[in-house]
């Protein structure tokens, strides 16, 4: 799991959330549970410059590095820079 991207990330997250919900076995369950923190881990630390991604300083969603405006050295999406 260290080497998948954010969005690989993401999608693991979600996965395993569904894949918790759906386990009715609470020793599967507790693994995946462990899973789901480290994958909460990786996602919370992980270097989105890595992936040319930013997160938007006003609404926080993560968006591609080309989709950015920089406003008073912030980073904001176009939809938020519209919304200003």
């Amino acid at each position: 799991m260290f080497n998948l991207t954010y969005r690989e990330l993401l999608s693991k997250s979600e996965k395993l959330d569904l894949e918790f919900s759906e386990t009715e076995n609470e020793i599967e369950k507790k693994q995946i549970a462990e899973t789901i923190a480290l994958a909460s881990v990786l996602i919370h630390g992980y270097d989105l410059s890595d992936d040319d991604l930013f997160k938007c300083d006003h609404c926080h969603q993560v968006f591609d590095i080309e989709d950015s405006v920089k406003i008073d050295s912030k980073y904001v999406c176009e939809q938020c820079c519209k919304g200003d």
